[in-house]
């Protein structure tokens, strides 16, 4: 919503401003332009709009003065009042860029209930209500445990998934139960999602990080895997994961996970440069985690 009126005022502003200067502050282009243009052509009815509404004060008084008598004084005397002054062609082209940034910033106002401009607050706050709601509502229950072969059997080995951590217990409990909603959400879209890895050690966190093949940018206790506050998790289908996004359905399962996260104030690793498409998060540092995580989760 940040960015929509940020663009918005951006665009208005830009919008006004190059219509003040090219049709206000720019009178010797307009002439040149006109004197390029042959008369048949200047004097057709038809026209660009700003074309017509600018230049028919001009274009009046110029027919006016051409033509004989007291009809023609008097056009020109009408057609004189639609032209204006150089001073308020720079009022006009100076007000409207304004006008257009100051009329944008009281729309966001009068929808400042529903417009957050500070996106981590807003993900801050709907991670709390997620919160209250888990603490309240009733508590889900992770799904089977899946065969090992499933985790064995992959295209990409850089994963290591064998030696993966699947444990639902060693994740914070109220994490856990966010988690299990976003899952729970995209169940009911026909998409099961299954655990992959939850817990991470660091030492298992540091062999990752070292590989040549890169497969995370976290080092050793740099990554919220240490502290049950991550998990990652991938598409199952007709018995098989479907990690990568080359498959066009998995591609769009994956942006439907990021957004069913990011709805409970989660942190999905596919906006990051160094894109992590399974991975979601809880917010904040992994010091504010440790701090906020579940009393019996505390170190």
């Amino acid at each position: 919503m940040t960015l929509i009126a940020v663009a918005f005022v951006v665009a208005v502003a830009s919008l006004l401003g190059w219509v003040g200067w090219a049709c206000f502050l720019r009178p010797a282009a307009v002439s040149a332009l006109e004197m390029a243009v042959p008369a048949g052509v200047q004097n057709r009815p038809a026209g660009r709009w700003w074309d017509r509404f600018l230049n028919r004060g001009k274009d009046a008084v110029e027919r006016a003065t051409q033509s004989k008598g007291e009809v023609g004084q008097s056009a020109a005397a009408e057609a004189s009042k639609w032209r204006l002054s150089p001073k308020v062609r720079r009022y006009v082209a100076l007000v409207a860029p304004v006008g257009g940034v100051v009329l944008t910033i009281l729309v966001v106002l009068s929808q400042r209930d529903g417009v957050s401009l500070d996106p981590v607050a807003a993900r801050e706050h709907r991670y709390q209500a997620a919160v209250g709601a888990v603490l309240q509502e009733q508590k889900l229950v992770p799904p089977a445990v899946l065969p090992p072969t499933v985790f064995q059997n992959l295209d990409d080995k850089s994963l290591s998934l064998e030696q993966a951590d699947r444990d639902w217990n060693k994740l914070d409990p109220v994490f856990a139960q966010l988690v299990l909603r976003v899952m729970e959400r995209l169940r009911t879209k026909g998409i099961q999602m299954v655990l992959l890895e939850g817990y991470r050690s660091p030492e298992r966190q540091e062999a990752l990080a070292s590989r040549e093949v890169k497969v995370t940018a976290a080092r050793g206790g740099q990554s919220k895997h240490q502290y049950g506050m991550a998990v990652d998790l991938a598409p199952f289908r007709d018995g098989r994961l479907v990690i990568s996004e080359s498959d066009p359905w998995a591609a769009q399962v994956y942006e439907i996970y990021g957004q069913e996260a990011e709805a409970v104030g989660l942190v999905w690793g596919g906006r990051w440069s160094f894109r992590d498409l399974v991975h979601i998060e809880a917010p904040g540092t992994i010091a504010d985690n440790i701090r906020a995580a579940a009393p019996d989760r505390r170190r």
